[in-house]
């Protein structure tokens, strides 16, 4: 929904892995904390941090993420296609090398790591919350 809500903003597919992890941050915040305000103020902090790329440009790695286009855009038109177009741009190799799809690399990866993160750790509040329950 976070990254529904931010539709209006020239926002693309290519933004929804960022759109879904910061969902999970603030989410999380506002869970350990019980409160709203800290996740607000974070999410405020995130919007400061990117207006200089909004308006200047700069740092250009943030630009470049957050103008990116689908990596299937004008090179394949079926589900198969955009899916092989995909699986081969998140290559672990792409993360390391100055190309394309580098941007698209490090940002899969960095959503199926923090993933991974975030289910283990909703795992071990669930095995907490039921030790204390005992």
């Amino acid at each position: 929904m976070f990254w529904v809500a931010h539709l209006d903003h020239g926002i693309s597919a290519t933004h929804l892995p960022f759109h879904i992890s910061a969902s999970i941050a603030l989410g999380l915040l506002a869970y350990l904390t019980r409160s709203l305000v800290p996740a607000m103020i974070a999410h405020g902090a995130g919007d400061l941090l990117l207006q200089p790329a909004y308006f200047f440009r700069e740092p250009e790695f943030v630009w470049k993420a957050l103008s990116a286009r689908p990596v299937w855009e004008d090179v394949a038109a079926t589900l198969p296609e955009k899916l092989q177009i995909v699986c081969g741009a998140i290559s672990p190799r792409h993360a390391f090398s100055d190309g394309p799809f580098q941007i698209v690399a490090i940002t899969a990866w960095t959503l199926l790591i923090s993933a991974a993160l975030t289910v283990f750790g909703f795992l071990r509040l669930v095995r907490e919350s039921r030790s204390n329950k005992a």
